[in-house]
């Protein structure tokens, strides 16, 4: 996937929706990523997403 998709893109279109203060927030590009593995394999709840991605090396 970091072959064939550039994400640093991704940055500039959600800068103005990040805080600078306040409790850190989710790196927009992993967000990115989830929604992408969640797509693709057909998994319904983001949830389950951050389940299989944390147990499976492959999404890693």
């Amino acid at each position: 996937m970091e072959a064939s998709i550039d994400f640093t893109s991704i940055y500039d279109l959600v800068k103005d929706m990040y805080s600078e203060v306040g409790r850190p927030s989710i790196e927009p590009v992993i967000l990115v990523k989830l929604t992408f593995i969640q797509y693709t394999f057909g998994i319904r709840s983001m949830p389950k997403t951050i389940e299989e991605a944390e147990t499976h090396m492959a999404f890693r």
